[in-house]
């Protein structure tokens, strides 16, 4: 691998510096490229959970999140509840 993650691995390929990149995300979106990301991910992720009876783990994977615990941390704190709360609160049926 590159060995660049998150924010580097973003735009190691885009012309611009990381400190600009930071500060562009912070003055357009108010975030960090990283939380910016994660919001992006996290939508993704709502979406799914529910849209489709796939697993939580499969929606995390191929969301981005690589630590189910941690998207389930974020996911909760983003929406006040955990995946699996929120998925029998508002899954859709088709």
């Amino acid at each position: 691998g590159s060995g660049l993650v998150g924010s580097e691995m973003c735009i190691r390929d885009r012309y611009c510096s990381v400190p600009q990149v930071f500060r562009y995300t912070r003055k357009y979106f108010g975030l960090s490229p990283s939380n910016y990301i994660n919001g992006i991910r996290l939508q993704q992720a709502e979406i799914q959970l529910r849209t489709t009876d796939r697993q939580i783990t499969q929606i995390a994977l191929a969301c981005g999140f690589y630590d189910c615990a941690y998207f389930s941390k974020l996911f909760k704190k983003n929406y006040a509840e955990s995946p699996l709360v929120y998925r029998k609160n508002h899954f859709e049926k088709a």
